[in-house]
């Protein structure tokens, strides 16, 4: 039976942050919830961009959230095999165009999406939508695989508040309100999500028992918030990929990290073009 406890304290994660390359770990600089300073640093990515971040996507002006394009992913591809049009779009904190240094899940304020989903609605009965990876950096303690410490995944049907009509611009948002994203780990919930999953404030407010908390998976105390975060990455699923059409548009990105010191939270707004 699920329980509404948080566990708070005690871990058998790691207690200190290892480094990653030569960027220098940044953990809660400025005060959580306080506002960045001034409009988001905008970034607009455009076709040569889409093509060097192999992303599988796009770039349209027949669509747009915001300005004036959007990416487009479409499973039209019928001389591929399974998998051929997966959209997997790498967005790395570090490099370009985040440009933001390196900071924790915990630094992490909020994530928000733009989707438009062709010929269907977002639902119980019509899941697939574009999704968002968080990839965290291995150190070696509980790493989950190889190459990655954890995945966490933000599944749009399974947000609170659901409300997502098929053809039209939606918003997906880690804040409160309609289309609260919630958060899964496969590898340690043992399933790939549930309703009634935590929340990204839920998952940063102390550490996290699946089994405990939520009824799933394995009886361990995880401290998410001190990882590292090594990848964001915005997905669609191998198995239903082919047959999936929509667009990703006006990606933000609101983190207690970054560049200046005035310790204000940074902003970043992602302009998705053609």
């Amino acid at each position: 039976m699920r329980r509404n406890t948080r566990s708070q304290g005690r871990t058998t994660r790691r207690t200190f942050l290892a480094g990653i390359g030569a960027a220098a770990t940044v953990s809660a600089v400025g005060v959580a919830g306080a506002k960045p300073d001034g409009a988001p640093r905008k970034v607009v990515l455009r076709s040569k961009d889409a093509d060097a971040l192999a992303a599988r996507a796009f770039p349209t002006t027949d669509e747009a959230y915001s300005k004036r394009g959007s990416w487009f992913t479409t499973g039209d591809d019928a001389d591929g095999p399974a998998g051929t049009d997966k959209l997997q779009f790498y967005l790395v904190p570090t490099a370009k165009p985040l440009n933001l240094g390196s900071f924790t899940l915990g630094d992490v304020q909020s994530l928000t999406y733009h989707t438009k989903k062709v010929g269907a609605p977002v639902d119980g009965n019509n899941a697939p939508n574009i999704y968002v990876n968080v990839y965290t950096e291995p150190d070696g303690v509980d790493d989950t695989a190889s190459w990655y410490g954890y995945r966490l995944t933000l599944e749009p049907y399974l947000s609170r508040n659901l409300s997502a009509p098929a053809d039209e611009w939606v918003e997906w948002s880690t804040e409160s309100g309609t289309n609260q994203l919630t958060v899964f780990d496969a590898a340690k919930a043992g399933v790939f999500g549930f309703y009634g999953q935590p929340t990204l404030q839920e998952l940063q407010s102390g550490t996290v028992n699946w089994q405990q908390d939520y009824g799933y998976g394995v009886d361990e105390e995880i401290d998410y918030a001190s990882e590292v975060v090594k990848f964001i990455v915005f997905d669609t699923g191998s198995g239903w990929a082919d047959s999936y059409e929509g667009y990703l548009d006006a990606i933000e990105l609101v983190v207690n990290a970054g560049r200046g010191n005035s310790g204000k939270p940074t902003a970043l707004r992602i302009e998705l073009e053609a």
